[in-house]
């Protein structure tokens, strides 16, 4: 593995830990993801390039439709009164699995990389809550999460057909 795809890879797995522990922060002093009282999140900042998006290749396209499609088929679940821990940990499984292989085959720009980062960061902190990680998070917020980092790469990346994510409100 070359060195540059050793240490995306390193990060990768070193995030979850840090989103996890930032997660936890923000739950203690009563600010971030929470769609309760608490109000909206912070929305995520991811930016454009010169007011444009920032460009695509396949891996991550393929990559982020999959993510796209196992989210919107557990929320339709969960909304459905199919709601379960195994349900939200097979989805957090899958897209794991989808993120690895988007880090792992990365061939974007270094500017464009860094921003698909802020997306991918917050989409491994969403799936942590949706496995059960945060255990003081429900993990229909994790799956609400996940929606809201699918709606920051479609606005702020070019993927051609790209739709965004129905939040049904709780």
């Amino acid at each position: 593995m070359p060195r540059t795809k050793s240490l995306t890879f390193a990060l990768f797995l070193a995030v979850p830990l840090f989103a996890f522990a930032a997660g936890q922060h923000e739950h203690e002093h009563g600010h971030g993801h929470d769609h309760g009282a608490m109000g909206k999140p912070q929305p995520i900042k991811v930016e454009l390039k010169d007011g444009k998006k920032w460009p695509t290749d396949l891996p991550l396209r393929k990559g982020m439709s999959t993510i796209r499609e196992v989210t919107a088929t557990t929320m339709a679940n969960a909304h459905a009164g199919k709601e379960s821990d195994a349900l939200y940990a097979d989805a957090a499984k899958r897209i794991d699995r989808e993120l690895a292989k988007i880090v792992q085959n990365c061939k974007l720009d270094p500017d464009a990389d860094a921003q698909l980062h802020v997306v991918i960061s917050e989409m491994m902190a969403a799936s942590g809550v949706m496995a059960g990680k945060a255990p003081a998070k429900p993990r229909m917020d994790g799956l609400h999460r996940m929606a809201e980092a699918l709606d920051a790469y479609g606005t702020h990346f070019a993927h051609a057909g790209w739709k965004g994510m129905d939040i049904p409100q709780q």
